[in-house]
């Protein structure tokens, strides 16, 4: 869960915006932290849903299905760095 930027304020920030009648489409993905594309994500490798759903807007597509990338350390070393950095 991401205890700096909580899903509570994108779902609040989005509600603001449909009341200023802006489109609004939201997704939340169970786990994940607004750093884990960027960071977690690319260290832990394989095909991560989140990431393939960012590509998708960007590109303007319904889908899709990127290739899997290697894993740069393992998952037990990325779990302890989570608990120490706050993001």
């Amino acid at each position: 869960s991401d205890t700096s930027a909580p899903p509570s304020q994108s779902a609040a920030f989005a509600e603001a915006l449909r009341g200023a009648g802006v489109h609004v489409s939201e997704r939340y993905y169970a786990g994940k932290t607004h750093t884990d594309p960027f960071v977690t994500d690319p260290i832990l490798g394989g095909h991560d849903k989140l990431i393939e759903d960012i590509v998708a807007f960007i590109r303007g597509e319904p889908e899709v299905r990127l290739p899997a990338l290697p894993a740069l350390l393992p998952w037990p070393l990325v779990a302890i760095a989570r608990m120490m950095v706050p993001f």
